[in-house]
């Protein structure tokens, strides 16, 4: 419990840390923008406000969760034997989740059944799979168990989000493209 606190606090920082460096950023950026003396510097302080509003993206952390998907979660994580750096994060998530019925949640959403297109961000391919019950996966029909640890990542997270997750081969970043619910 003490760790969750220490992460929990530490994300607090960051974030607090971001958002400073994004207002000086905007503020360091207005001048320069009126007068265009030095575009070579004007680029790269553009480049740098875009970097820290993807890791504003990244930090995003609420998600949206059907009521039944959340008890499927819990209960899989008092199993667990997933890395520390995944179980917080899970926990962190599902405790702050925003709960819909199934019928309201929004189409968007990643759940159970739900077909998604993903970009691994480093190495900038994309693939589709659908997340399903253990006794469904089947990796040639690209299904995988809501319980691999990319199930356990995407769900709950919409188009357009920025997931990151503690993989088999290290820590990897996807982008969530297109969900398709039916």
């Amino acid at each position: 419990m003490h760790s969750y606190r220490y992460s929990y606090s530490r994300k607090s920082i960051i974030r607090c840390r971001l958002y400073n460096t994004v207002a000086y950023t905007l503020n360091a950026l207005l001048p320069k923008a009126k007068s265009l003396t030095s575009p070579v510097l004007f680029t790269t302080q553009i480049i740098n406000l875009i970097t820290v509003i993807n890791a504003f993206r990244i930090m995003k952390k609420t998600i949206s969760l059907t009521e039944k998907d959340r008890k499927l979660l819990q209960d899989a994580l008092k199993r667990s034997t997933m890395p520390e750096h995944n179980r917080l994060k899970l926990e962190d998530e599902l405790n702050s989740a925003q709960l819909f019925t199934d019928d309201k949640l929004p189409a968007d959403v990643i759940c159970l059944n739900s077909t998604i297109e993903l970009k691994d961000t480093e190495k900038n391919n994309t693939m589709e799979i659908t997340l399903v019950l253990p006794g469904e996966a089947n990796m040639k029909h690209q299904k995988v168990s809501v319980f691999a640890p990319i199930g356990i990542a995407l769900i709950g997270y919409k188009t357009g989000d920025m997931v990151e997750w503690e993989m088999p081969a290290g820590i990897k970043q996807f982008e969530i493209l297109k969900v398709i619910n039916l």
